[in-house]
């Protein structure tokens, strides 16, 4: 959407007013324009920031207004060279930050949520560099409002001028024969822990530049420590003690103004002053004959407040600022959006010690006289909400009956044969619509749109079917090769591949009533007048096992008895087994043309015979004979697979065991000539010995 002025979205502001929402009165003086002192010294210019802050706390959801520029007639010796916008917020292709103009203009036009400005926090900030020849005096500059919105979306202040003052020392003498020189900071306040940068600025009337120097600077140990890593010391050698830095430095022709800066960390709270105690220096030249020309000290002192400050580590589920002053109660406040979350304990430690959390009872909490690192821990969890599935095909649907906000929600639309279902609409509870997304037939509602109770409605209708549905069933079916469907008026037909180990039996019905099924050679019809549309037509096509291709073997003869190989030529079924007398038989690669299943049976009386009915077709997988020679199945070959096979043969077993058993049986046929006899122990002796 195009960005329009801001008069005309803060006229939609107002309208958004009518909302019910708890209103703070705000007035001219809960704002105000500070600004503060400076001290120049005739060689660097100064910045100095001014800033429009907040007396109290407040959210602003719009603002505009023009600071003061450098055309400004008592502005003469101050520009206006930098404009920072509050933390957090990004300034965006309308919003206006221009050092030309002195316009600053910030919209929350998108959520509506605005920014919270602390009691004394910066709602913007105005840098003005003052010229090094400012002369000294006190310089106003002004802030003129032009319409700030708070939290209410409606504006509560306009057309209102804020003054603030800039008071200027100048510390600068007129500069004699030799060198000035002067200390300064921009960093006069700052917190336990930031970085002093203390300048020490040169300059001259009569000298071009200067190449060598000696700078003593004395400052509070007990407040400030030296730290040489931040110092600019532009190749000067440094000695520190006890308070006193001296710093000599020869070399190369220097320019005038910001000689040295010498950084110091603070350490403790108080006013640190430090003191250029003495300077001289000299050019090139004259160090072929004389001394360092002592300079005049234009500006000797700068004092230093440092504030105690302590980190404050707050979960995304709060909002506050960063930081709170020693001593200080610090508030915090629920997140943005905690209307759609239920919160747990609220806890807090201050130096590792739990400390008190205040519940304000407004959504706020306090943690009182803070005197170190500060930790709030608490815990939120998103709201539950009812969903409810109406409509026709309410009754398919499966879906969960809570959603919880944060966690997305998804459901799947119902599909079944013979009908249409459509998602008609999501809606909550107050009738507006619920977005959500659909690919294919799953629907999503996203976690942040899940903020009330909303309702799923899902229609269901009948199709007017226009064939004939067909089923194939029975054991045979995977031989059957049928459409899914048929067309009414038209005879429909399908086919059985038949494997000639098998006997067949096709048959049909319509709705459950038998109609007559027409072979012709492999080839089954079922007569279009038999059929309408939206009948269900189920062929039913079984198979039993033959004895065409069954061979029965003498194996090995036993006390009394004899045992004897039975054996299938027919192709590995896949995914099936064939059973003899319900026993699982084994498939082996040696015996019949391709391969055959196989089982050894004992019979005390003559050759068995074996009926169909012995025969089954069973889904599992056979177990392949192996012939490796490991008749015991010990996972190892050797005498004692030879003293199995020789006992086999010498009748050592009249029946089969727990250990031995069938499969041990037709391993011991190890030249797989169909019998057991003393070649195949003879074999594996052999094989040892090879």
């Amino acid at each position: 959407m195009k960005r329009k002025a801001l008069s005309l979205l803060l006229a939609a502001l107002m309208l958004i007013s009518i909302l019910p929402m708890s209103v703070f009165a705000v007035s001219e003086g809960d704002f105000s324009l500070t600004g503060g002192a400076v001290t120049v010294d005739g060689i660097v210019d100064q910045t100095i920031n001014v800033v429009f802050q907040a007396n109290s706390e407040t959210t602003v959801v719009a603002f505009e207004g023009v600071f003061s520029k450098s055309e400004t007639a008592d502005t003469e010796y101050i520009k206006l060279t930098k404009l920072t916008p509050p933390a957090g917020v990004t300034l965006g292709s309308y919003d206006t930050n221009s050092i030309t103009s002195g316009r600053v203009a910030w919209v929350d036009d998108v959520a509506f949520t605005g920014y919270t400005v602390t009691a004394n926090g910066a709602v913007w900030t105005a840098q003005y560099t003052v010229s090094k020849d400012t002369p000294s005096g006190t310089y106003t500059v002004q802030f003129s409002l032009t319409d700030l919105c708070d939290e209410t979306y409606d504006s509560v202040l306009s057309s209102k001028v804020y003054t603030a003052t800039i008071t200027v020392t100048n510390n600068s003498q007129s500069l004699a024969a030799g060198y000035t020189a002067a200390i300064g900071t921009t960093t006069s306040t700052v917190d336990v822990g930031d970085v002093v940068y203390v300048t020490v600025n040169v300059g001259s009337n009569d000298q071009q530049n200067f190449a060598s120097s000696e700078v003593k600077v004395t400052y509070d140990t007990g407040k400030l420590t030296f730290n040489e890593s931040e110092s600019t010391l532009n190749g000067a050698t440094v000695d520190a003690d006890a308070g006193t830095l001296l710093l000599e430095d020869y070399g190369e022709n220097q320019s005038f103004g910001t000689a040295y800066t010498v950084a110091f960390t603070a350490a403790a709270k108080g006013e640190a002053t430090v003191t250029l105690t003495s300077a001289a220096f000299s050019t090139q030249t004259h160090a072929e004959k004389s001394n360092l020309i002592p300079a005049t000290i234009s500006s000797a002192t700068v004092v230093v407040t440092v504030n105690q400050s302590h980190t404050v580590t707050l979960p995304d589920i709060f909002k506050g600022d960063q930081s709170v002053e020693d001593g200080a109660d610090y508030t915090f406040y629920l997140a943005d959006d905690a209307e759609y979350y239920d919160y747990g304990e609220v806890t807090a430690t201050v130096a590792g010690q739990e400390v008190e959390v205040v519940d304000n009872g407004d959504g706020s909490y306090t943690v009182k006289n803070v005197t170190g690192v500060l930790v709030i821990s608490g815990e939120r969890s998103g709201k539950k909400y009812t969903v409810t599935v109406v409509g026709s095909g309410k009754d398919d649907v499966t879906a969960n009956v809570e959603a919880q906000f944060g966690a997305d929600y998804t459901f799947t639309m119902p599909t079944s044969s013979g009908y249409t279902y459509e998602l008609a609409s999501i809606k909550y509870k107050d009738g507006s619509n619920v977005s959500y997304e659909r690919d294919g037939n799953t629907v999503k509602i996203l976690g942040t749109n899940i903020t009330n109770d909303f309702t799923i409605t899902i229609n269901k209708e009948i199709i007017p079917p226009t064939v004939a549905t067909v089923k194939v069933e029975g054991n045979a079916a995977s031989d059957v090769t049928a459409a899914t469907s048929a067309v009414p008026g038209t005879d429909f037909t399908f086919t059985v591949t038949k494997d000639t180990n098998y006997d067949y039996v096709i048959s049909a019905t319509v709705n459950g009533n038998t109609v007559s099924v027409t072979e012709n050679s492999g080839t089954y019809s079922i007569a279009s007048s038999a059929f309408k549309a939206g009948d269900t037509i189920v062929i039913t096509a079984n198979k039993s096992v033959n004895t065409n291709a069954v061979s029965v073997t003498k194996y090995v003869t036993v006390d009394r008895a004899q045992m004897w190989l039975i054996t299938i030529d027919t192709d590995k079924l896949d995914g099936s087994v064939f059973t003899y007398k319900g026993n699982k038989m084994f498939w082996s690669d040696k015996y019949g043309e391709n391969g055959a299943y196989c089982y050894v049976v004992v019979s005390a009386d003559a050759q068995p015979a074996v009926a169909a009915s012995d025969l089954a077709i069973i889904t599992g997988t056979a177990t392949v004979v192996d012939y490796g020679m490991d008749i015991n199945m010990s996972g190892k070959v050797d005498a004692n697979d030879a003293q199995l096979t020789y006992n086999m043969y010498n009748v050592h077993y009249n029946d089969f065991t727990e250990d031995v058993t069938v499969e041990k049986f037709l391993r011991a046929d190890v030249n797989s000539d169909g019998t057991i006899t003393t070649l195949d122990a003879a074999a594996i002796i052999d094989h040892l010995l090879s």
